[in-house]
């Protein structure tokens, strides 16, 4: 059975992905602030929603017969709660970011993988992600921005 699939990090995206990593765009763009459950030195692996299609592309296209395995991981960003924050308030330095951990949820982001190993993605069908941080806040702001623009009446 041809079949593939892919394993992701914590999802990015302007709107309707994983938790904090994406909400912290849309509140600094609509309210100006955003406070982290989780202290600035947590750390996780994330992945842009325009480097996540293009790795389903990818895959969906490679030849069968380069294929390894039918699952693959990828991996786009390792990131600090710290370090997305400063991406943000480079863009939007006027936003007020707080850290006020939640336990529960420190306890479930410090239990995930600081890097997911691609290396069999990149043999097999040379994935590579495209977006940094610098150019994942800055793609992500300005869609959040001409959607904001676009409700008003």
């Amino acid at each position: 059975m041809d079949f593939r699939s892919i394993r992701f990090p914590t999802l990015v995206a302007p709107r309707g992905a994983s938790a904090f990593c994406s909400a912290i765009f849309g509140e600094a763009v609509e309210k100006g602030a955003f406070n982290f459950e989780v202290g600035p030195d947590a750390t996780f692996p994330a992945i842009y929603i325009g480097d996540a299609i293009r790795a389903f592309l990818l895959l969906f296209d490679a030849p069968n017969e380069k294929l390894s395995r039918r699952i693959y991981n990828v991996h786009g960003l390792g990131l600090s709660a710290r370090e997305l924050a400063n991406a943000i308030l480079r863009i939007l330095p006027d936003t007020n970011i707080t850290y006020n951990p939640n336990p529960t949820l420190s306890a479930i982001v410090d239990s995930w993988p600081q890097f997911i190993d691609d290396s069999m993605a990149k043999i097999d069908w040379a994935w590579e992600a495209d977006y940094d941080l610098e150019r994942m806040a800055i793609e992500i702001i300005t869609q959040l921005r001409k959607r904001s623009y676009n409700e008003d009446p």
